[in-house]
């Protein structure tokens, strides 16, 4: 939950998580556990896709790729 919020990827208000237009759930530990449940495995993988790419990470690299350096992007 932590790292979709601050990627902007989870949305916070209040204390509800929310996903797009699905609400996962009031507090962090009852979004968590709405994600865990086996009928909400593809809404969890996508957002899980969604934080490897923004964190620079691809299924593509493999599991002991590095992810992206964006150290040179930031310089200008």
């Amino acid at each position: 939950m932590n790292v979709g919020g601050e990627l902007g990827i989870i949305e916070k208000s209040g204390s509800w998580y929310s996903y797009g237009d699905t609400q996962l759930g009031q507090g962090k530990e009852s979004a968590g556990q709405f994600l865990k449940e086996k009928k909400n495995s593809a809404l969890r993988g996508e957002i899980e896709r969604k934080i490897r790419d923004k964190l620079g990470f691809s299924e593509k690299r493999g599991k002991n790729s590095k992810p992206k350096n964006h150290s040179q992007e930031r310089k200008s």
